[in-house]
């Protein structure tokens, strides 16, 4: 088996649509989410669309307030020149869900669906709807809360579907997922009533990475304990337990950690002994080689002396390189590697997809350069990741250091 995955997409599509704005680097840059040169071309930008690429770069490098800020000011101030009003909406949803503000996200998506409705396809219509459904049910939760009672060490396990923190809700602790790459936090019917979740039965389709569709419900933990950290209103997605069923390895999956209980926590150690150190004041970082696109992380990298973006993925045992790095050094591939068929699995069942297996592939992250022995290139999209990032990055890269720090509040990945 290639790798398990728990990632997310709640079919929103309209990151995929094409806009008609003028050709412009900005614009390319942002179609292609190359979010890091973008930002770094930005400052120099005269062009009048640079307040929407401002509210981009806030809301993707985690400043949510001052996208709101921005990308209000860009929507009164857009007048007759609305190609990128849809999207800006959309990032203004975006945010407010990053915030906690669920009411304000759905009351955004509303905005969406009745000042557009005219320009969506069906498709784009039911993807809108259905994400409205999901902050619409979650609109009269309470925002989530961290509280920090010190500093935390948490010891970890590896289990075969990725790394296990414990997670304690009421008077039970139970072993979940730690997942980067998880949109929202994840777990089973079964597990959501041992734990006493609030269940909203308010149903709506979670798409995998099969292709498949998935009935889900949503949950609410009205505390949630790592270490001495201490969540409030943590909202879970409650799948069937069948979905959750890992058949190549005859595993059940029963909970995940997803990104924002993760990014919740500000910064993190992760050391190789897989033991999680949570700061109670985050440190100070130079770099910034970490971004969020939607709630999927992403990492910079260097390779033929190119940046990429790849996203970032904790709960992968192994990274994959995605169709746009196959398209950029196809000719290399191709006299390098060999032809195989990936497998890749996650909620709702597996996929089979075309690749070629490559070995003794450095990519430089941070400053340092690990070298991935064997990793497998795509040639074939899995998930709407893999049609703009270079890669997903997971365990088999960070092993390779002593030690990891990710610090959301300085948006820095540090190898050690």
């Amino acid at each position: 088996m290639k790798r398990v995955t728990t990632f997310l997409a709640f079919l929103l599509l309209v990151a995929n649509v094409s806009f008609a704005v003028p050709v412009d680097g900005l614009k390319d840059l942002y179609d292609k989410r190359q979010f890091f040169d973008l930002r770094d071309q930005l400052n120099e930008a005269k062009n009048a669309d640079a307040l929407f690429y401002r509210g981009v770069i806030e809301n993707k490098f985690n400043r949510p307030d001052a996208s709101i800020s921005t990308l209000k000011n860009f929507i009164a101030t857009a007048g007759k020149a609305p190609s990128l009003l849809r999207e800006a909406y959309t990032l203004l949803a975006d945010n407010y869900v990053k915030t906690y503000r669920y009411m304000e996200a759905a009351r955004t998506y509303e905005t969406i669906l009745a000042k557009f409705s005219n320009t969506l396809t069906e498709r784009e219509k039911s993807s809108y709807q259905n994400v409205l459904g999901l902050w619409k049910g979650l609109s009269r939760v309470k925002p989530q809360k961290a509280t920090f009672r010190g500093d935390s060490q948490i010891q970890m396990k590896r289990e075969m579907v990725g790394l296990m923190i414990p997670v304690t809700v009421g008077a039970a602790t139970e072993p979940f997922i730690f997942d980067t790459g998880a949109n929202l936090s994840t777990t089973t019917e079964s597990m959501a009533a041992k734990l006493g979740l609030q269940i909203i039965d308010v149903p709506f389709d979670v798409g995998s990475i099969t292709g498949n569709i998935v009935k889900a419900k949503i949950g609410v933990a009205k505390k949630l304990k790592l270490g001495n950290v201490t969540f409030e209103n943590v909202a879970f997605i409650v799948f069937p337990d069948k979905a959750l069923y890992i058949e190549q390895i005859k595993y059940q999956i029963n909970g995940i950690i997803g990104f924002p209980v993760i990014r919740a926590l500000k910064e993190f150690t992760l050391t190789r002994s897989l033991q999680l150190n949570i700061p109670l004041k985050p440190g100070k970082f130079t770099s910034a080689n970490l971004a969020i696109d939607g709630l999927m992380p992403l990492i910079a990298g260097v390779y033929g002396g190119k940046r990429l973006a790849f996203a970032f993925d904790t709960g992968a045992r192994t990274s994959s390189l995605y169709p746009p790095f196959f398209k950029a050094f196809e000719k290399e591939i191709m006299a390098d590697g060999e032809s195989t068929t990936a497998s890749i699995t996650g909620a709702g069942g597996s996929k089979q997809v075309s690749a070629f297996k490559l070995k003794d592939v450095s990519i430089e992250f941070g400053g340092k350069t690990p070298v991935f022995k064997t990793v497998e290139v795509l040639t074939q999209e899995t998930t709407a990741n893999s049609r703009y990032f270079y890669g997903n990055i997971g365990r088999d890269m960070i092993d390779q250091f002593e030690k990891m720090t990710i610090s959301f509040t300085a948006m820095s990945v540090v190898f050690e």
